[in-house]
């Protein structure tokens, strides 16, 4: 089973060396709302992460992991 990473959307962005303020103008969210996203309380939408993905230029596979319980088997 597939688990969200809630760290994925600051890593990737760290990683670009994008700040908060450019990666939310790729992606059509307010900063407001990727800080809010970074923190990682709730999973974001499908269409945000598509967004996400595209404005880092990653596939949605990026902000997830395999559960430990199915890396075992």
């Amino acid at each position: 089973m597939l688990r969200y990473r809630r760290t994925a959307i600051k890593e990737l962005r760290e990683e670009e060396g994008l700040p908060l303020d450019d990666l939310a103008r790729r992606a059509k969210l307010t900063t407001r709302n990727l800080r809010y996203l970074e923190r990682g309380p709730q999973i974001p939408r499908a269409d945000t992460l598509a967004r996400l993905a595209q404005a880092l230029g990653v596939g949605i596979g990026m902000f997830f992991e395999q559960s430990e319980t199915e890396a075992e088997r």
